[in-house]
């Protein structure tokens, strides 16, 4: 049976290790089956692992979406903030497609120290309701 999922992954710029972003994003491939949609922020580190994990998919006829949501660094004001609006806009499109009926989901991985892009979407999706899952260095490396 297919639940039509949708998972925002963000997480720190300088992660680097695909296994444990892989190892999820199969998993809520097998639960979901072919309707998923994976959102991230198009930023280095986990963001472009999941990216390159959802566009292969895609080419492979999976039935995954691959959905980047990049900062718009150019126009906005001031600069510095234009991650937090992508991750404002990100948690609209996640919550509008929870209206619409599919499951939603947030997987985060974060490394050890400052990580605030992550953990202000992280907070966001939280204070909004949508379950999620955080992977710590030291938990992937178990």
């Amino acid at each position: 049976m297919t639940t039509p999922t949708t998972v925002l992954v963000c997480g720190s710029r300088s992660w680097r290790d695909p296994a444990p972003i892989v190892r999820r994003l199969d998993g809520v491939l097998a639960e979901s089956g072919p309707d998923l949609i994976v959102m991230h922020g198009a930023a280095s580190g986990a963001d472009a692992i999941a990216g390159a994990w959802a566009k292969a998919r895609e080419i492979e006829g999976a039935g995954v979406v691959n959905e980047p949501h990049p900062a718009d660094w150019q126009n906005a004001t001031p600069r510095r903030a234009a991650g937090a609006y992508r991750n404002r806009a990100m948690l609209a499109a996640l919550l509008a497609y929870q209206e619409a009926g599919r499951r939603v989901l947030l997987l985060g991985f974060r490394i050890d120290g400052r990580s605030p892009g992550t953990d202000d979407m992280v907070g966001l999706a939280k204070r909004a309701g949508i379950h999620g899952y955080i992977v710590t260095e030291k938990a992937a490396l178990r």
